[in-house]
């Protein structure tokens, strides 16, 4: 099929558009469940990711449930699969950790998730940078679409308050949010442990101290416990 419409996009991709055909839930079902099914094939730390967005992400299927949902059977709706789109809301001043055994045994490396951060001029010039063709800015404009946000001009607004940021504002930052006891510093660490690295999975989550850290062991009973962040309202995303 994409080998027919080569010569008719041709023209297209020279513009810089681009197209693809994917399997989706109402088309290519064995291509899908075959897909779902590898996912405990992934890198440990594509399964950290995931289990990071179904911690943080209201609105996200876990594989085996994509995997029982591509069979058209009539069935309840899974914990995970109730109509909303916001994000779980992390308590102030606590830290939170998820461990987990990697999906495949084969597989002896262990991972990590964590966060990096990039320095204020660094990101500025990030942000700057013009899209390199139409099909990544037809994305960027897709993606504000998509997730409800319409915030066209997000990279000009954000550049604008990176500016106005002064070392005094930068440093107050960091002790209220990310240094090591901060009020409200909020962290979540996502385990996957090889099956080679059995020993330190017990040893590490036997070490977890429960009054410094929430330990997360069913993810859908810890997202229905906590609050969502509101439908993309400024004093709701600041807090």
């Amino acid at each position: 099929m994409t080998l027919c419409l080569s010569v008719p996009a041709y023209y297209a991709e020279v513009a810089g558009l681009d197209y693809s055909i994917c399997p989706t839930g109402s088309g290519f079902r064995e291509m899908v469940i075959k897909d779902y099914e590898n996912a405990k094939f992934q890198q440990p730390h594509q399964q950290a990711k995931h289990y990071c967005s179904l911690i943080l992400i209201d609105q996200y299927w876990p594989s085996t449930e994509q995997v029982e949902g591509s069979h058209p059977v009539c069935r309840p709706i899974f914990p995970s699969q109730h109509l909303t789109d916001r994000v779980v809301k992390l308590d102030k001043g606590r830290s939170y950790c998820y461990f987990a055994n990697g999906l495949n045994p084969k597989d002896d490396n262990s991972a990590l998730v964590h966060y990096i951060q990039r320095n204020v001029h660094a990101l500025i010039d990030l942000k700057l940078e013009k899209h390199k063709n139409l099909y990544e800015e037809s994305m960027f404009y897709w993606c504000e679409i998509l997730y409800g946000t319409f915030k066209f001009d997000r990279y000009e607004s954000e550049v604008a308050a990176l500016r106005q940021l002064t070392q005094e504002e930068f440093i107050d930052f960091l002790g209220e949010y990310i240094k090591i006891g901060a009020p409200r510093r909020k962290t979540l660490s996502i385990r996957v442990y090889s099956a080679s690295h059995s020993s330190e999975y017990e040893a590490d989550e036997s070490a977890v101290d429960q009054t410094q850290t929430i330990q997360i062991d069913d993810i859908f009973s810890f997202r229905r416990s906590q609050p969502l962040y509101g439908y993309h309202l400024k004093e709701d995303l600041a807090t």
